[in-house]
């Protein structure tokens, strides 16, 4: 399998299951929780920074979502992805520092979620984390 194949098929599980608890976060998450989350949003930074104040923002974002989604799984999911792309280097994932850059995509997304609303969480996440999917398939040539 192409390692291109592989980076599609890891971005689209990353989609899935970010969309997911982004959901279950808005339907489950206590306030404590839903108050982290709107904490780790707007703590992205709101000018250039580095790639390591990126990335520090993100994994503190989607730690305080698959917190608040109770769902063990999904963490274990979000450990094994993060470490995958620590390893290549977040740097060298198209796209990819595109999504961790969108601060106002972040804040929208945690608003929804604190609303409580899971089906818009869910449309939400889907879009943004959709944007590194997209970067994935159109650098690899797929439609």
């Amino acid at each position: 399998m192409p390692a291109s194949t592989l980076l599609r098929d890891v971005a689209e599980m990353r989609r899935s299951v970010g969309a997911d608890a982004a959901r279950l976060c808005a339907e489950r998450a206590n306030e404590t929780q839903l108050a982290r989350v709107l904490a780790m949003a707007h703590g992205y930074p709101d000018r250039p920074v580095g790639v390591a104040e990126l990335t520090a923002a993100d994994i503190s974002f989607w730690d305080a979502v698959v917190d608040g989604s109770g769902n063990i799984a999904y963490r274990l999911a979000l450990n094994t992805l993060r470490q995958g792309f620590l390893a290549i280097g977040v740097e060298h994932l198209v796209g990819l520092l595109e999504e961790y850059s969108d601060r106002d995509a972040h804040i929208a997304l945690a608003a929804i979620i604190a609303r409580r609303d899971g089906a818009a969480a869910h449309d939400r996440a889907t879009a943004l984390l959709g944007t590194f999917t997209s970067a994935v398939a159109t650098a690899d040539g797929a439609p």
